[in-house]
């Protein structure tokens, strides 16, 4: 209904308009119901260009829909709602452009906080200024919502909410009287997330922040409240909240950096199935642990080991790295050769082979269940043949496009026969395609370095041979360099393995080892391949 009324309204105006010559430019229509908006297009989203109070004359250009573009008598145009215009003259003279002089008020807000002073009587205006609770004003021109009003030199649109007649009671904290102590005890400022704590000039939250103090500040209460405290940190006084104060603190201990000077083996002489762990000098610093053979194969990064049967024969040693509060590396001396040991006994449970793809002159491995048990071992061709002894078989030519088993049978303390899964048959005979690619080594290295060479060849069913001056030191694919390769020249020589499809070698240059003084040994350098195999 409201709508209809509205634009029977507008319908009305239109046609009177239209009789009183509305498309002449001198046709005036006049503002109604208190300030009105001008705006860029006919629409209540379009922006607002100025806004005009009740009685302001309007010359009417046009019309779109329930718009009408009109011109105000300081020269601007634009669009406003027909349903706030009429042809009917006021009674009243529109109202004056504000002279100075005026009514007084006061600027007021219940917070306590400024308030803007604004170019129009809108929160869309700019703001010329903001002024304190308090201020004296000058109403020049009064409003349903907004007021025009001078402030010193300056003038503009305030809400008139925030204008009272009457000087306002300063709701802003006044600064506190200060105590005087009746407590003076010690206490500890104190977060549980462990950020700074404001000291305030009042006891609220609304009063200025003087300064901020990190945990463990040591402060004296001059005199507690419920909330809050007044205390006193150096020649500084304030107000703090007394749930981050505390009685007594302990600041959390300094950060010691410990060094570890040296390391060794728990057990020197451990035997398959007995678990060694790194004895660190210092106690207590941690650290990082690798566990290396004697043909520098990483055997593994646990805190402890637990030697296996695969290390019959080998020396094993740890080398650690500080981590967290701790620094320094350190490597353990060798343990003695490792050697077989009794074990519990039981039943043999399993056994597998680590390829079910061989080749020939490719080495295959079997390995029994449980892991420490003893066993005999003997390996068998799908047609029945018996083809070798132990843990280990090399397939041979004859082997070809037959499929390989083994059968272990505990031994000592252990019993019982276990059979493996057959391997897909084996491959055919081997090509001499020839061993191609780059062995590379770094020009120099530490002693306590763990040396892995860059290996691009064309196979990977490789043998390697590492010799220092001329004696073979390892033949893994890595090499762990200890203090007792000081100041020699290192080389590695790989092989194709027997069986891979390949032949040939391949040899890297050479890595010349730091002594322990950090420089390079005396021992003079080979030139030639000849001195290496």
């Amino acid at each position: 209904m409201k709508r209809l009324g509205t634009a029977v309204t507008a319908l009305l105006l239109l046609l009177a308009l239209l009789l009183a010559g509305s498309a002449q430019a001198d046709t005036v229509v006049y503002v109604k119901g208190g300030w009105l908006r001008m705006r860029e297009a006919p629409s209540f989203d379009a922006k607002t260009i100025a806004s005009y109070y009740t009685n302001s004359a309007m010359t009417y250009l046009g019309a779109t829909g329930a718009w009408y573009y009109v011109r105000a008598t300081d020269g601007m145009t634009g669009y406003m709602y027909s349903a706030y215009l009429t042809t009917t003259a006021p009674s009243v003279q529109p109202q004056p452009q504000p002279q100075p002089g005026g009514t007084t008020a006061y600027v007021w807000a219940a917070n306590g906080r400024g308030v803007r002073l604004r170019q129009g009587p809108g929160t869309n205006y700019g703001v010329i200024g903001l002024y304190n609770v308090g201020t004296s004003v000058k109403i020049l021109s009064r409003g349903t919502y907004w007021h025009y009003i001078q402030v010193g030199k300056q003038t503009g649109y305030m809400m008139a909410q925030y204008l009272a007649d009457t000087q306002p009671v300063n709701p802003q904290p006044q600064p506190q009287p200060q105590p005087q102590p009746t407590v003076n005890y010690t206490a500890y400022v104190y977060a549980a997330n462990g950020k700074p704590v404001n000291l305030r000039e009042g006891a609220g939250k609304n009063y200025r922040a003087t300064a901020r103090f990190p945990v463990g500040t040591q402060v004296t209460v001059l005199s507690h409240g419920a909330t809050w405290d007044y205390i006193q940190v150096g020649a500084q006084t304030g107000y703090m909240m007394n749930r981050y104060l505390k009685t007594s603190y302990t600041p959390a201990a300094p950060t010691v950096n410990t060094v570890i000077t040296g390391v060794t083996l728990s057990n020197a002489a451990p035997g398959p199935g007995q678990t060694v762990s790194a004895v660190v000098t210092p106690a207590g610093a941690s650290c990082t642990c690798k566990w290396y053979n004697d043909q520098g194969t990483l055997l593994s990064s646990s805190a402890a080991y637990t030697v296996q049967y695969t290390d019959v024969g080998r020396r094993i040693l740890v080398a650690v790295t500080g981590t967290g509060g701790s620094t320094g590396y350190a490597t353990s001396p060798y343990s003695n050769v490792i050697t077989q040991t009794a074990t519990s006994g039981g039943a043999l449970t399993g056994v597998s082979i680590d390829s079910l793809s061989p080749g020939p002159g490719v080495a295959i491995h079997a390995s029994v269940q449980p892991a420490l048990a003893t066993a005999n071992y003997a390996w068998y061709r799908d047609d029945g043949a018996l083809v070798g002894n132990g843990a280990v078989y090399v397939p041979q030519a004859a082997d070809a496009g037959h499929r390989l088993y083994c059968i272990a049978t505990g031994a000592g303390s252990y019993s019982g026969t276990v059979v493996s899964s057959f391997t897909n048959p084996v491959s055919g005979g081997a090509s001499t395609a020839a061993l191609s690619g780059t062995v590379a080594l770094p020009a120099t290295i530490s002693p306590g370095t763990l040396l892995n060479p860059t290996v691009l060849l064309n196979t990977g069913h490789l043998n390697y041979t590492w010799y220092a001056n001329n004696v073979v030191v390892g033949t893994g694919a890595t090499l762990y360099v200890d203090s007792s390769l000081g100041g020699t020249s290192l080389r590695l020589v790989v092989t194709a393995a027997p069986g891979s499809g390949y032949e040939g070698t391949v040899s890297s240059g050479y890595c010349l080892v730091l002594n322990n003084a950090g420089g390079i040994g005396s021992y003079p350098i080979a030139t030639t391949t000849g001195l290496y195999p």
